[in-house]
């Protein structure tokens, strides 16, 4: 007997849950199944540091 133990998938999500992001998924049967990470914009500071020289 054959035991495969995958581990991938929890990886995924813990890493995308200690940044701050959500992992989902949805399936239809004989459609298939789809998995949504998503990270909230509101939670990320975006900087601007462009070097100007005069």
């Amino acid at each position: 007997m054959l035991t495969i133990y995958s581990m991938g998938l929890y990886m995924v999500k813990k890493q995308v849950e200690s940044m701050g992001g959500t992992i989902r998924v949805e399936s239809e049967v004989n459609k298939g199944t789809e998995f949504i990470i998503e990270f909230g914009l509101n939670d990320v500071q975006i900087s601007n540091n462009i070097a100007h020289e005069e």
